[in-house]
């Protein structure tokens, strides 16, 4: 049920109250006041009366944020699994909870976002302040991925050049057309075309791979 509304102004001279929803009455001392008899306040005294309590119910509660103080009130602090968390309150801390949140938002932050701090003090030291949404990635999270990702990379970028090398170093073999070198006996017209198809394959490889002759370059086909 809402409160009925009752003004008093002017040290108690003047009240206007309601009597009930929709009924109001003018005093004056306590008494009904002459001015209104029999007919109540008129709307501008009504509304008047609205404004004002709206007004001593701000009055009110900033009054109480005052008395109590508008510091930070630390409500539990715990450490648990290797995390600290602590639970604050106050006036100042939720006004700054609520301007972290709404910059949060309005800036596109997906995972986090850092505020910078400065120390009032010589040498004015410079301190990072992170905001992190609950259960999106960190900035260590976000560095570690990229660690991996680059172990990972390089792992790959190692066995690739491994590869390179060794065809390279077949490409190179083929290139001498050394006729000791087939696998097999083979006369000269026969050790031509093993070398060629074998420099011909390798050459296919490498430019499959991306990757140039590293050896300079050789004779396009094997003299007998």
């Amino acid at each position: 049920m809402t409160d009925l509304i009752s003004v008093t102004v002017n040290d108690g001279k003047y009240t206007i109250q309601q009597t009930e929803p929709g009924k109001w009455e003018a005093l004056r001392y306590g008494d009904e006041w002459p001015a209104f008899r029999d007919r109540g306040p008129d709307n501008l005294h009504v509304a008047l009366a609205y404004e004002i309590a709206e007004l001593r119910q701000h009055r009110d509660h900033y009054k109480q944020l005052a008395e109590e103080g508008t510091g930070p009130l630390i409500k539990s602090m715990k450490l648990e699994g290797g995390h600290f968390d602590m639970s604050v309150t106050g006036p100042i801390i939720e006004a700054f909870a609520v301007a972290l949140v709404g910059q949060f938002k309005e800036g596109g932050s997906v995972n986090y976002m850092e505020m910078s701090l400065y120390d009032r003090d010589e040498p004015f030291q410079r301190y990072t302040v992170t905001v992190q949404k609950v259960g999106a990635k960190s900035p260590a999270d976000l560095v570690n991925e990229a660690r991996s990702e680059v172990a990972e990379l390089s792992a790959q970028m190692r066995y690739w050049n491994r590869g390179t090398d060794i065809i390279n170093d077949c490409l190179k073999k083929a290139a001498r057309a050394e006729h000791g070198d087939a696998p097999f006996p083979l006369d000269h017209k026969e050790a031509k075309f093993w070398h060629n198809a074998q420099m011909e394959a390798y050459r296919h490889a490498l430019e499959m791979m991306g990757v140039p002759e590293c050896f300079g370059p050789v004779e396009k086909e094997v003299t007998a």
